[in-house]
């Protein structure tokens, strides 16, 4: 699989749908800072830090060293590093935690366990790395691989997560690896903001129909109009320490 063709010459509506629509994700990345659990001055490496902003929401007097790395060259600038998944340009045992959220399901298990390895060399021996993805079967897995996978013009063809995953990452010396299901929701004010926050960030442009789309969405996930517009959501996260 490759990464970087998810996203070829469409970074630029990602990082829109992320950057204008910014609240939408809040709750995903509290979820995501809280399961890693930060600590004082701790150094943390955000693996795929292009379309995963999460520094603002790192509380400020912990003093966290926030490292922004990619693998994909669409998201790499002068804030975010890029490397490869066999060389990341970090020396071994320095970082505290690393994060990777939602996006190694564009990587097949070959290239996760080079990656994996990688992650192991880089983090410190009391370390922690911070997986969370798409949970095989799921709705948003139906929703990516078929919806999306029919109206990208670049496809869509997840490698999703059940918890069977954690042996492939003990595979690489991680010793103790808790898996668990978070669940919480994507907000937004109004179905015009669900739709455009849609056509962004999951590069929906054979999608012409607005309606289309919204029906779309409710037919393949848990669409709720309360206050506000809420899409349920959940990833399946693995805590992986040495």
């Amino acid at each position: 699989m490759d990464y970087s063709t998810r996203f070829n010459n469409q970074t630029h509506n990602f990082l829109d749908a992320v950057q204008s629509y910014e609240n939408v994700l809040d709750e995903e990345m509290i979820t995501a800072i809280k399961m890693l659990d930060l600590k004082q001055n701790e150094i943390l490496l955000n693996a795929f830090a292009g379309g995963i902003p999460i520094d603002k929401y790192i509380d400020k007097s912990l003093n966290i060293q926030y490292l922004e790395y990619d693998t994909n060259k669409g998201f790499s600038n002068t804030d975010i590093i890029y490397y490869t998944i066999d060389n990341i340009p970090i020396k071994s045992q320095s970082i505290d935690k690393i994060l990777c959220l939602a996006t190694l399901h564009h990587f097949n298990n070959q290239e996760r366990q080079i990656l994996y390895k990688e992650f192991y060399r880089v983090l410190k021996p009391s370390g922690m790395l911070v997986i969370a993805d798409v949970i095989e079967n799921s709705l948003q897995a139906n929703w990516l691989n078929i919806f999306v996978n029919q109206y990208n013009s670049n496809g869509h063809n997840g490698n999703f997560f059940s918890p069977t995953d954690s042996q492939l990452i003990k595979n690489t010396g991680f010793n103790n690896v808790i898996v668990s299901i978070q669940h919480y929701n994507w907000k937004f004010p109004d179905d015009y903001s669900l739709i455009n926050f849609y056509k962004l960030l999951f590069g929906l442009n054979l999608c012409k129909d607005d309606n289309f789309l919204l029906d779309n969405i409710k037919h393949y996930l848990e669409y709720q109009k309360l206050t506000n517009i809420i899409i349920p959501w959940k990833l399946l996260y693995f805590n992986c320490t040495i």
